[in-house]
């Protein structure tokens, strides 16, 4: 829940924020007296096995990107975004970050109980009853004690390839760092992926 500064010549700690949210920071940015701190990088829960379709999915677990003025010794802004967070990215002040998730549907299981083939006619009446809020990941974003939420990307900012590679979706989000967080005009697309390369221009 803090972010330490230290200055290495004279090894004394120059700064401490506090308020950052608990659990493990995975990555740290910088540009200037900016920093965006990556906390929590462990997976969604996702369709696959469970109890049954009559129980309902826990809350999701998310990525928070934690935007921090170092000068002021304070927390500015956190998005947080519903997926695993797989990579960044970043070339001057300008970070792309990238997150990975999947379809929020409880899928079921052969068992004792069901064959087979009564699994997949369950599992495809759990997708034909499906909305789009079931596919998109969300986002809930707190500027300054401001809130707001809702779905993270359009159908107009996703992509698919023409051959089906799964139900994974990842999202790229841009951020400036020199200014206040925002949504990082997300763009997406329906494939897994688990390795990022970038250069100035291209992802």
């Amino acid at each position: 829940g803090r972010l330490r500064v230290v200055d290495l010549a004279s090894r004394e700690e120059v700064t401490t924020v506090a308020g950052l949210p608990a659990g493990p920071s995975t990555r740290l940015l910088l540009h200037g007296d900016r920093a965006l701190v990556v906390v929590g990088d462990g997976p969604v829960w996702r369709g696959g096995p469970g109890p049954g379709p009559d129980v309902a999915p826990g809350p999701a677990a998310g990525v928070r990107f934690v935007l921090v003025d170092l000068s002021a010794g304070r927390v500015l802004d956190t998005l947080t975004v519903d997926g695993a967070f797989v990579d960044g990215r970043q070339v001057g002040g300008v970070a792309r970050l990238v997150v990975r998730s999947g379809p929020r549907l409880r899928f079921v299981q052969p068992d004792q109980r069901r064959s087979p083939d009564a699994a997949r006619s369950e599992n495809r009446r759990i997708v034909a009853r499906s909305a789009l809020a079931d596919w998109l990941p969300r986002y809930e974003l707190d500027r300054g004690g401001v809130r707001q939420e809702g779905r993270l990307l359009d159908c107009a900012r996703l992509s698919h390839p023409a051959a089906y590679t799964g139900s994974s979706m990842v999202t790229v989000l841009t951020v400036d760092l020199a200014a206040r967080l925002g949504t990082g005009d997300p763009v997406g697309v329906v494939a897994d992926g688990e390795v990022v390369y970038g250069t100035a221009t291209s992802l």
